[in-house]
């Protein structure tokens, strides 16, 4: 009776763990889609008090369509207020609970050519995942069309490119590789965890094609963390998304594009070998 009892604590202890590290992850998630509502609902507020006399003649149903168009087209901003938010309340959190961030995510393991091939890397994937992406009819809703005027500050390209270059790519990877690998890897290991996160990555990305380029980088992103911490990925991530962001909507001459792909497959498999590479 007492060894059956032995071998259940284990076991119980065991799945306490593992449930212990998927309930922290998903908690850092809801604080970030948390903290993303809570922008968005602020931007709606001052938007519909910004336009009250427009909107006093619309119907609700064109109401909403215009804070459609409003939060979408100003997302630069509202997503760098909710993820600057993110980074600064999930190190507070860290660091109340006596956790050191810097051996918590991976931030303290960074090299030199890791994190300068990482620049490369992003980029010829983000070019290469985009081109494939490109090929397949994937079903999209923009908004941004006849958006009211709106101060430069709110969207000016600086400020869309400090959120998709900089912050988002600090706030994402913090997230999905330097808090949901980092716990997941303790209680299932380093494939299960890369895989979630991936695929926890390509779900928070909302669109069909977004979401499937956004697995296949997360794919990528994984093993880059787990050999190499966070920073590597960070600048990966930040190449990645400012590459997608100067060539969103572009049309480039097919000769062009097959060319741009080859040097960006051959660039990404020299970055690729040189960093994960095993020393003799």
């Amino acid at each position: 009776m007492d060894n059956v009892t032995r071998e259940e604590n284990p076991r119980k202890s065991r799945i306490r763990e593992i449930y212990g590290s998927l309930f922290a992850f998903f908690g850092y998630i809801l604080l970030w889609l948390a903290l993303k509502v809570a922008a968005y609902g602020v931007g709606a507020v001052i938007y519909l008090s910004r336009y009250r006399e427009e909107t006093a003649r619309m119907s609700f149903s064109e109401i909403g369509e215009m804070l459609q168009r409003l939060l979408s087209a100003h997302a630069g901003m509202l997503s760098l207020i909710a993820n600057g938010a993110f980074v600064v309340i999930a190190l507070i959190i860290m660091a109340a609970r006596r956790k050191n961030p810097v051996r918590e995510t991976g931030l303290g393991r960074a090299r030199p050519l890791p994190c300068l091939l990482a620049i490369p890397l992003g980029a010829s994937l983000s070019f290469l995942i985009g081109t494939a992406l490109s090929f397949v009819p994937w079903p999209t809703v923009s908004f941004r069309e006849s958006v009211p005027a709106a101060p430069e500050i709110l969207d000016g390209t600086a400020i869309m490119i400090l959120s998709v270059a900089v912050v988002t790519p600090i706030a994402e990877e913090l997230l999905f590789r330097g808090i949901g690998v980092s716990k997941i890897r303790k209680t299932l290991g380093a494939v299960p965890a890369v895989l979630i996160a991936s695929i926890l990555f390509a779900a928070a990305h909302g669109e069909p094609g977004a979401a499937c380029g956004a697995l296949v980088f997360g794919l990528f992103l994984g093993p880059l963390f787990l050999k190499y911490g966070l920073i590597p990925c960070v600048l990966c991530h930040a190449a990645f998304n400012l590459t997608a962001y100067f060539a969103e909507g572009r049309v480039f001459d097919p000769t062009l594009v097959l060319g741009i792909a080859l040097s960006c497959a051959a660039a990404a498999i020299g970055s690729l070998y040189l960093t994960f590479k095993r020393k003799g």
